[in-house]
């Protein structure tokens, strides 16, 4: 991820030279936030989503506002504040769905799944999780699929149900094959190391045999 991020640092670095605001916004929420959150780097992610806010101050343009108001519910759940968070990303999120499709549908919605999963509510993340699969195979996005799949497992992990493995299993083999599909190196690697991560599960759930 590393020279993606240089990349990232140096489009941002035009856009603020440029002093065109709606540039700046399109570059930090379509690129730089998104890429900062889906490889973890929380500390880059809260920079950018500050460039943001700062920029949009004093500007009236909802669209806008409601993608930086996911992205600050989406840096406060992964900093550990899922309680207040959740609920107001879920309601960003209808006003967004209200107004029009968004590219970044899937992303926020994955983050929604996850943090009702983090409160506790697995079976309603994995019910917005299946419509975001759903929603997003229908409407011919793809590039988020393999992703999708790939939390869609770990929310079927989560339940704790050694009956639910060989789904678990299978589910990671699909986000693979989207993923190879594709040729999305970063998705491979993340859903071969939870492959990795499954396999002490195997053992566990069949007695070390």
């Amino acid at each position: 991820a590393g020279p993606a991020m240089l990349i990232i640092d140096e489009n941002v670095g035009q856009a603020i030279t440029l002093n065109h605001p709606a540039t700046l916004w399109y570059t930090l929420s379509l690129s730089a936030i998104p890429t900062t959150l889906l490889v973890g780097h929380l500390q880059k992610a809260r920079y950018y989503l500050s460039l943001l806010q700062d920029s949009m101050a004093g500007s009236d343009l909802h669209i806008w506002h409601q993608f930086t108001l996911c992205f600050e519910n989406i840096v406060l759940i992964r900093q550990g504040s899922p309680e207040e968070s959740v609920p107001r990303l879920g309601e960003a999120l209808l006003q967004l769905h209200a107004q029009g499709d968004s590219p970044l549908y899937s992303l926020f919605r994955s983050e929604y799944a996850q943090g009702l999963a983090l409160l506790g509510l697995e079976q309603l993340a994995l019910e917005v999780i299946s419509e975001t699969l759903h929603i997003a195979q229908a409407r011919g996005e793809r590039w988020f699929v393999p992703e999708l799949l790939r939390i869609k497992a770990q929310l079927l992990l989560k339940q704790d149900k050694p009956s639910l493995l060989p789904l678990v299993k299978a589910t990671l083999r699909e986000a693979m094959s989207e993923a190879r599909n594709q040729g999305a190196d970063f998705w491979t690697a993340r859903i071969a190391a939870d492959q990795a991560r499954l396999q002490p599960v195997e053992l566990a759930c069949s007695g070390g045999n």
